[in-house]
């Protein structure tokens, strides 16, 4: 695995984390503090393995270089370099990742954090019930 993808598995979980810790230490604006703190780590998560990727790209790509001009020449063109340069210049994401990267974060931490205070909303909401329906009897 590669440290790019390590990074965005972090990317991945962040939200959930940040959400259920927030959740469970009841403090005051939890959401808001969750989605703020998350979005801009996510951010810069995004970017970061972007970068990073690019460069594992590239570092792949130029150890098949044999004579280290930089150049893919006549010999040096085997399979394994043709599929390596593919691979880097299919990979448009590393390029519009600073400017997809805020939006897409920004979608991924509404619907994870959403999600954890709405199942947050309905056990209190259960929970009020059953204490007033015990108070009531």
């Amino acid at each position: 695995m590669y440290f790019s993808q390590f990074l965005m598995i972090i990317w991945l979980i962040l939200p959930l984390s940040l959400g259920l810790i927030f959740v469970l230490r009841k403090t005051r604006f939890a959401f808001w503090k969750s989605f703020a703190i998350s979005k801009v780590i996510g951010y810069v998560l995004i970017v970061a393995s972007a970068k990073i990727s690019d460069r594992e790209l590239n570092t792949r790509l130029y150890e098949l270089d044999t004579n280290g001009d930089g150049v893919f020449s006549g010999n040096e063109m085997t399979p394994e370099v043709e599929k390596r340069l593919r691979a880097v210049a299919r990979d448009t994401g590393r390029t519009f990742a600073p400017f997809t990267g805020l939006p897409f974060n920004v979608v991924w931490t509404s619907i994870n954090l959403g999600v954890i205070f709405l199942i947050r909303a309905i056990v209190l909401r259960l929970k009020h019930k059953i204490s007033r329906s015990e108070r009531s009897t």
